[in-house]
């Protein structure tokens, strides 16, 4: 069993009249194994695989790193739906249940992302 602490922050100054400020931690216990961290490049032309059919509940991080051109961004497919769209600089962290997989494919130019998934003992 391995522990991930994901943290969201969200603070503006300017949104709102009085300063936004959000920020929530949550502790998410999960197995190693099954899990991949890393980097890969995602082209205009192929989806590529971020995480393969989850056997369990997981937890998937993509971030844009860099992009061909700055309006460059990857929609993300899981199962059969694709209505995510990640611009360069921007992220996701999702909970997923079980009998999903999740692909990329690149808009505009190639992108390079940064991903990993998580999987909980229960389905």
């Amino acid at each position: 069993m391995a522990t991930l602490l994901p943290k969201l922050s969200i603070k503006s100054q300017d949104y709102l009249s009085d300063p936004l400020d959000i920020s929530t931690t949550s502790r998410i216990d999960v197995i190693t194994d099954p899990t991949e961290f890393g980097r890969a490049t995602v082209t205009t032309t192929v989806n590529k695989t971020l995480m393969p059919t989850n056997s369990y509940y997981s937890y998937v991080y993509i971030k844009v790193l860099e992009g061909t051109n700055r309006t460059d961004f990857i929609t993300v497919n899981i199962g059969l739906l694709s209505n995510i769209k990640i611009r360069v600089g921007e992220f996701l962290f999702i909970p997923l249940i079980n009998a999903q997989t999740v692909k990329a494919i690149a808009v505009g130019g190639i992108c390079k992302v940064e991903y990993g998934y998580w999987s909980r003992s229960e389905a």
